[in-house]
């Protein structure tokens, strides 16, 4: 049985804590259902300030993209 998101991949830092810029970055890649195939986006940001530090967007999902 499929549990609940936050019970599958619990968050392994106290989000309290940060209590500055550039204390915590987080990075996730996503994919976005397009009419023909998938659009790949990497986007690192901070944590505390919730600025986008960067991203990049592909088609292809290549490891050195990733």
């Amino acid at each position: 049985m499929r549990g609940d998101r936050s019970e599958r991949f619990p968050c392994l830092v106290d989000l309290r804590d940060v209590t500055g810029v550039d204390q915590l970055w987080a990075t996730d890649i996503t994919n976005i259902p397009l009419q023909k195939g998938f659009l790949y986006l990497v986007a690192s940001l901070d944590l505390q300030s919730r600025h986008i530090l960067s991203w990049k967007s592909q088609t292809a999902l290549t490891q050195s993209f990733a």
